[in-house]
């Protein structure tokens, strides 16, 4: 079968524009494509992981986490995210890009209900925010009191990439002030590789 090439000057145009448009569609989505299965070489901001971890906690599994925007197509740039799982589903370790180095305060920004906030600064000058979340023991008694620990937040920011510590707890008092000094300095940055890679997709 021969492919015949216009003869005039009106073809030639369209089947050069078409071509044109062709190849641009091709490279676009090889490198969308390339994207996809290789989410990390998007990430531009460093990740790190920690050297010490308070009370015994143990990382179990790092992922990098792909996920295309609700309102764009499936070949878009992803938002990426590092999560480390942290003894299962106790806690998490999650870091993001950020443009700035402000983390908020605790008089505006962590002012709810149950809600114990605290600032501080390891021993290497690394700002932090420590949020406890506290539920009532006894829903039945009036008024409500807030005394049972159910979950415990640490937020830092280190080169440029936000650091969230986050842990669910049953225990009546919560980690250490110097247990997070010792852990927050000990972060280290690492290189993302052999790392789970998980998308997720928009959905209906």
């Amino acid at each position: 079968m021969k492919i015949a090439f216009p003869k005039t000057i009106k073809g030639k145009v369209f089947a050069v524009c078409f071509l044109v448009l062709f190849l641009v569609v091709a490279v676009l989505l090889i490198q969308r494509l390339y994207i996809y299965y290789n989410p990390q070489a998007l990430i531009n901001y460093k990740i790190f992981a920690p050297a010490y971890l308070p009370d015994g906690l143990k990382v179990q599994e790092t992922t990098v986490r792909a996920e295309t925007p609700s309102s764009l197509l499936w070949w878009v740039t992803p938002d990426l995210s590092v999560e480390i799982s942290l003894n299962g589903e106790y806690g998490t370790i999650g870091e993001i890009a950020s443009d700035s180095n402000h983390l908020g305060s605790c008089d505006s920004d962590y002012v709810i209900v149950g809600l114990k906030c605290e600032i501080g600064t390891t021993t290497s000058g690394v700002y932090y925010i420590r949020s406890l979340i506290y539920r009532p023991s006894n829903y039945d008694a009036q008024p409500l009191v807030y005394d049972r620990l159910s979950e415990e937040n640490i937020y830092f920011i280190k080169n440029g990439t936000v650091i969230k510590i986050s842990l669910s707890s049953d225990i009546d008092q919560p980690i250490s002030l110097d247990e997070w000094d010792k852990t927050i300095d000990s972060f280290q940055e690492v290189e993302l590789t052999n790392y789970t890679i998980l998308h997720a997709h928009p959905g209906p």
